[in-house]
């Protein structure tokens, strides 16, 4: 179970990409927490992924240009 500060600051980070994005009203379905801090198999240099679940069907009607869109906006939020 994550503490309530941690979880406001995860989601507060999924709506900042979301600004960066361009789509702040944006719907998402679910935000996953992934990586090895998220799991029993973390270590001291472990780190912790979002994932942003969303129904790209929803967005736009050509599921692949929104896909990838999103890869570029990601790739750019993380860069």
């Amino acid at each position: 179970v994550l503490k309530e500060d941690v979880r406001k600051g995860l989601l507060k980070n999924v709506v900042l990409f979301l600004d960066f994005i361009g789509m702040p009203d944006l719907r998402f379905q679910d935000v996953v927490l992934t990586g090895s801090l998220a799991n029993y198999n973390y270590t001291p240099n472990s780190d912790l992924d979002l994932h942003i679940l969303l129904d790209f069907k929803k967005i736009g009607s050509d599921v692949d240009i929104v896909r990838e869109l999103f890869k570029e906006k990601k790739d750019n939020w993380n860069n």
